[in-house]
């Protein structure tokens, strides 16, 4: 995209350690780790959860290196957010890589500090991560009709999209009521291939073991599931493995499921992605059932899970700036 040494500041939610995040912390990730051309500097939080929860155990207001990238892992406290615009002002990057839309202290903040000169004018890149999606936009509709309005009186001209497919191209289209031309849009490509798992295969008779493993969140379609799976005549164990983000949306799902004399509902709790092709491997079905995300990283490890497989290598990650 560029030919010269470009300075890239990122702003995202999470990043490895964490895993919670899933997709975009696989996608921010393998995006900075292979800029080996460019300087990149990552500002995230401190810990995989809410403010109370455990912390990465790294020191704040630091910048630690992780391969060819430094990273900062901030607690969202105004200590820490002067800390973090100070260096931000100082080291004047060219490009602000953006990994949500309504995120306060990743997003809104650091387009408010841009719009207001705060920080440099420079190369705004967005990546949505599904915000723009009819899915989410259904969750606290008013709320994000105010938030809509008030993100996009911070967007700058020299705004360019990062989309996970086509697909949610057209979602951004549709949240900005325009078209966006195609030298302002990035659109990603097939991640790398995971490593191929040794785990074998037992496909098994009834009961039919379905696998559910994500966040436990309205925007990831366990209810859904549910409800689909218990109509069918079959005898069925759905195994949920993930963090319960929403416990009344988990107490809806363990409501419902009770409805269905076919279906036993089953939680195993919280798993570490070095689990998953493992867990894939041990049931006849995975379910990805969400609205408005790309699955890329997912539909790997659950194939890789399952069978040897190999996809194409794509060098966008290589060349993404």
């Amino acid at each position: 995209m560029f030919c010269s040494v470009l300075k890239i500041a990122v702003f995202v939610f999470g990043y490895p350690p964490a895993f919670r995040g899933g997709g975009p912390i696989v996608s921010v990730s393998r995006i900075c780790r292979r800029q080996t051309f460019h300087e990149v500097r990552v500002l995230t939080r401190d810990r995989e959860g809410t403010r109370g929860s455990q912390t990465f155990g790294f020191p704040r207001r630091q910048w630690r290196p992780d391969g060819n990238v430094l990273v900062s892992n901030l607690k969202t406290v105004l200590k820490d957010l002067l800390w973090a615009i100070s260096e931000i002002r100082a080291w004047n990057p060219d490009v602000y890589y953006i990994n949500s839309l309504h995120g306060r202290h990743f997003a809104l903040l650091p387009l408010l500090l841009i719009r207001l000169r705060v920080l440099k004018p420079g190369i705004v890149l967005i990546a949505p991560r599904g915000e723009t999606s009819e899915g989410s936009q259904g969750i606290k509709p008013r709320k994000k009709r105010l938030g809509k309005i008030v993100i996009r009186a911070l967007l700058s001209q020299k705004v360019i999209w990062h989309a996970a497919s086509s697909a949610e191209r057209n979602d951004i289209e549709r949240w900005l009521k325009k078209p966006v031309v195609n030298g302002r849009v990035i659109i990603e490509r097939d991640p790398a291939p995971f490593p191929l798992s040794n785990a074998s295969v037992s496909c098994q008779s009834e009961p039919l073991i379905l696998t559910f493993a994500s966040r436990i969140h309205p925007t990831k379609g366990l209810v859904e599931a549910i409800a689909l799976f218990g109509s069918l005549d079959l005898n069925l164990r759905l195994v949920v493995h993930g963090v319960v983000e929403d416990e009344n949306y988990w107490n809806e799902c363990q409501v419902n499921a009770e409805q269905f004399a076919n279906l036993t509902l089953v939680y195993e709790g919280e798993y570490r992605p070095d689990e998953a092709q493992a867990i894939f491997a041990s049931s006849d079905l995975a379910i990805l059932l969400s609205k408005g995300e790309s699955f890329g990283h997912s539909i790997s490890k659950r194939c890789n899970g399952v069978f040897p497989s190999k996809s194409k290598q794509f060098p966008n990650e290589d060349n993404f700036f």
